[in-house]
């Protein structure tokens, strides 16, 4: 990733049953958790649109894996959600997990970070997670940005051109 060497090698997809499929791979961890793992299905149909299915998998199971992670068991939801906005499809992974303390938000996304709260939840982790997850949305001609509030939990939002993801061959470009 930090090399510039990522190939992407976007293909059509139906983002709504790939995005159902994410689902339904992480639910026996969420039910392990005694969590909620729920899709929400929108509204209305979306055309297909180029993805890279292993890169995007990835994206969206890590934003799955870590809301459950850092979400107490039995009193656990996260939902997934797909909407259409100024010219992009966005993901939405929100749950009711612990939260991000205010005075580390700004470091959420660097490498090997894990905030003091998310320690003490005595998880496994090397904080290498949303750091990889934003180089792979980025690379891939998306944003990725959250809101959080500690004790309340969080909610990850990423974004896909309508255009579909950007193509890399793999070598630096």
């Amino acid at each position: 990733l930090e090399s510039g060497r990522l190939k992407i090698d976007p293909k059509p997809a139906d983002l709504v049953l790939f995005i159902r499929q994410i689902v339904d791979e992480g639910e026996p961890y969420a039910s392990a958790k005694n969590c909620a793992l729920i899709f929400k299905k929108p509204k209305k149909d979306f055309p297909r649109i180029k993805i890279d299915q292993t890169l995007t998998r990835e994206i969206i199971s890590n934003l799955i894996g870590n809301a459950t992670r850092y979400s107490k068991p039995g009193k656990c939801e996260t939902e997934v959600s797909l909407e259409q906005k100024n010219g992009f499809y966005q993901i939405n992974v929100v749950d009711q997990g612990i939260g991000i303390p205010i005075d580390v938000q700004d470091k959420i996304f660097s490498k090997f970070f894990r905030a003091d709260n998310a320690v003490k939840f005595e998880t496994e982790g090397t904080g290498l997670g949303l750091y990889m997850t934003k180089l792979l949305v980025e690379t891939s001609g998306g944003k990725i940005w959250f809101e959080s509030a500690e004790g309340k939990g969080s909610a990850f939002h990423f974004t896909i051109p309508v255009t579909g993801m950007r193509e890399m061959k793999g070598e630096k470009e």
